[in-house]
């Protein structure tokens, strides 16, 4: 899912989180999709900050709906 990025903050990427968290996470689990050969996408920077509500977690009302069309439907056809 993606995950809100505060623009000008250099050692995270928002309220909750340091930078190599997330990168730790992502390296991880791009590298077990491989070695299990599973259909993985990373899709965490796949929304801009302004599509977020006043939390780092979720997205407005019309940022889920064009985030569902835009990444996730081309993934189920």
């Amino acid at each position: 899912l993606p995950i809100y990025r505060h623009p000008d903050h250099p050692t995270r990427y928002n309220t909750y989180y340091p930078r190599w968290a997330y990168d730790s996470y992502r390296e991880t689990m791009t590298a077990l999709a491989e070695k299990q050969g599973w259909r993985y996408a990373d899709l965490w920077d796949a929304a801009p900050a302004d599509h977020f509500t006043d939390t780092d977690f979720h997205l407005r009302v019309g940022a889920n709906c064009a985030y569902a069309q835009e990444h996730l439907a081309p993934l189920i056809h």
